[in-house]
């Protein structure tokens, strides 16, 4: 494996990744059908290798989502080499944890954010979150509601908005609040379950300040709460460590993973009727839309609750239904080959789902109705 810095800047690095091997190499005209789902350069019933053909298709679509492009360079029998390029940013800050210092939690005094979440739970979440710093949550369920809280007070000093909801979305409740109010200069942090540049970067274009990357986590949050309130509303700082989690802090979180697992499974019926279209077709404009809604919120929430899975399933359909949104890309991608590997994607985010709702038994034992 070799690691080559392209380019260091003072916030970010370049780095170009690449493995090698001096194995049986793969031939021309199957290096590009190896990245498909299920498929292997050798696929023959006498092959010598096995594997599902699945590790290629899934490290690339990892890949895609960190911004680059898993490519091969290969001859037969003289190996392969698998390497891509893309940007990581450089942390400003040491983990408290690996130097044997304690972490230390801001707490404030007198402050508000509006906390713009659909998602009942997510709400929730978030403002026990705030609730650790000493912060009043102010709960908003769509971008209008973001509107009436800040056309009709003064006293919320920051807002974090989701990107994605009903009603009004959060990138258009942000150009809104630009455009006019009196709270037209509060700071706004997206809450975005999406990985791609193109999605952070839509948030700073509409007029938001920064943006935190779900699933959150609580340092992260306290990091953009030290970088945009005030230094005059902090009251104190105290040690966060593990231990003082308080009974009501485990309690809420044994609550909210039972609530998650019940969400779970109408998600699995929500994606058994996603199967079924994708299956009869053709697919419209408002099925894309439907299907991304339930994605985004899968995405955004899997790894909080212990399921990674899910989180990463969901983020690589989330990406690819952003690329063919539109009814002209929509009618090119339908065609046979295009969905069967959507279909594929959807399949393996249907199973990592119901495995979560039933932990006790595997998900293999179970499918979508044919």
């Amino acid at each position: 494996m070799r690691v080559t810095a392209t380019e260091v800047m003072a916030d970010a690095a370049t780095l170009h990744i690449a493995v090698e091997d001096t194995g049986i190499g793969i031939v021309a005209d199957k290096q590009k059908k190896i990245f498909h789902n299920f498929e292997q350069a050798d696929s023959s019933v006498t092959r010598k290798y096995g594997g599902t053909g699945l590790g290629l298709a899934i490290s690339s679509d990892i890949v895609a989502l960190m911004g680059g492009k898993l490519e091969l360079k290969s001859m037969a029998g003289r190996g392969s080499t698998f390497h891509f390029t893309t940007v990581f940013k450089i942390a400003s800050t040491i983990n408290d944890n690996e130097t044997g210092a304690e972490a230390i939690r801001p707490i404030y005094k007198g402050v508000n954010v509006l906390v713009a979440e659909d998602l009942p739970l997510n709400q929730e979440i978030i403002s026990q979150m705030l609730d650790n710093c000493g912060i009043k949550a102010i709960p908003a369920g769509d971008g209008a509601e973001v509107l009436s809280h800040l056309y009709s007070r003064d006293d919320i000093d920051l807002v974090f908005m989701d990107c994605q909801m009903p009603v009004m979305d959060g990138l258009t409740a942000a150009r809104s609040i630009r455009k006019e109010g009196r709270n037209r200069n509060i700071t706004i942090i997206a809450l975005t379950a999406s990985a791609s540049a193109f999605s952070k970067n839509a948030c700073l274009e509409a007029g938001m300040n920064d943006y935190l990357s779900k699933p959150l986590k609580q340092e992260d949050l306290e990091a953009k709460l030290r970088k945009w309130l005030p230094a005059d509303k902090l009251a104190k700082q105290e040690p966060s460590a593990d231990a003082q989690q308080t009974t009501a802090q485990k309690d809420s979180q044994s609550r909210w993973q039972k609530a998650y697992i019940e969400r779970l499974k109408g998600d699995v019926v929500s994606i058994e009727g996603i199967l079924r279209k994708l299956q009869s077709g053709p697919w419209q404009e408002e099925d894309f839309r439907i299907t991304l809604r339930l994605v985004h919120n899968l995405a955004g929430s899997g790894t909080t609750f212990g399921f990674p899975g899910i989180t990463t399933s969901a983020q690589v359909i989330e990406q690819r239904l952003h690329e063919l949104l539109s009814p002209s890309k929509i009618a090119a991608a339908y065609n046979r080959d295009t969905l069967d590997r959507f279909s594929q994607q959807i399949n393996d985010l249907y199973h990592l789902c119901l495995q979560a709702t039933r932990p006790q038994q595997a998900a293999a034992d179970s499918g979508p109705p044919a």
